[in-house]
């Protein structure tokens, strides 16, 4: 088998053996621009390293797909890697708590955030959303950090309760790490262009385009048109035929973190 591996652009497939005896159990995957040589590599350092020994030790079938090129290859990969689970890749699993900041008006006045959850809203398609957190843990994290970096008031965050009375002071403007936007101190405006300017590096983009578009890609005589909608890969077609399928019989894409990194790259 390793004599026919491409020297091209693609994904390969390492499948070991299931309870059955199949040999149908997902492995790894990987991606490459030169299949081959990547492949071969895996088995040159496994006595180097732990994971690429049991790997080695482990596989007992190798599948391939080439591609027209790396983007191809890493959007096939993170795909493939959801798909199918292999218990060697952890890096694209996929995360079903993915959540975000979205800025909205508060009903005290001036801006606060809620926490949005991919399971529940379409994050290539939703506006205003901020960073995007594998947990509610990391999120509510990273925004206790940037609210202490810029002096923003938990309790207008939704992080702490207010405090007892009307418009008494939060624990963090007796610390100074607040302003007093809780107790009157400071006007609403001010606080919200802090709030902004704090969350501007974690913006999420919204997509710029009215529908879906074509990422065409070349390599040799090998062309592909890889189909993206709102930051969703829908697919990839070699004839313009493809293309019609796949915008008319695509499955509902859901919002992946791994492809929009990939894209925005």
């Amino acid at each position: 088998v390793v004599e026919d591996l491409p020297e091209c652009p693609g994904v390969y497939l390492f499948y070991g053996t299931n309870e059955k005896g199949d040999q149908d159990l997902p492995l790894y995957i990987g991606k490459s621009t030169n299949i081959r040589s990547r492949v071969l590599s895996h088995f040159s350092a496994d006595h180097a390293s732990t994971k690429e020994l049991r790997i080695s030790q482990q596989m007992k079938r190798l599948e391939w797909r080439e591609t027209a090129g790396e983007l191809g290859a890493l959007l096939l990969e993170a795909r493939l890697v959801k798909e199918l689970q292999p218990i060697h890749n952890q890096r694209l699993r996929r995360e079903n708590d993915l959540c975000s900041w979205q800025l909205i008006d508060s009903p005290k006045g001036g801006k606060t955030v809620t926490l949005k959850y991919a399971a529940d809203i379409d994050f290539g398609r939703e506006r205003d959303l901020y960073g995007m957190f594998t947990s509610q843990r990391k999120a509510v994290e990273s925004l206790r950090n940037l609210a202490d970096a810029h002096k923003l008031c938990l309790v207008q965050l939704g992080l702490d309760k207010p405090a007892r009375g009307k418009a008494s002071p939060c624990f963090g403007y007796q610390l100074k790490k607040c302003k007093g936007v809780c107790c009157g101190k400071e006007d609403h405006l001010q606080h919200d262009l802090r709030l902004m300017t704090a969350l501007a590096r974690l913006k999420i983009e919204t997509w710029p385009y009215a529908g879906p578009v074509g990422i065409k890609e070349t390599y040799g005589v090998r062309d592909e048109m890889h189909v993206i909608d709102h930051w969703c890969y829908l697919g990839t077609a070699e004839d313009e035929s493809e293309m019609e399928a796949i915008l008319e019989h695509a499955p509902e894409a859901r919002f992946d973190l791994d492809t929009y990194k990939i894209l925005k790259k």
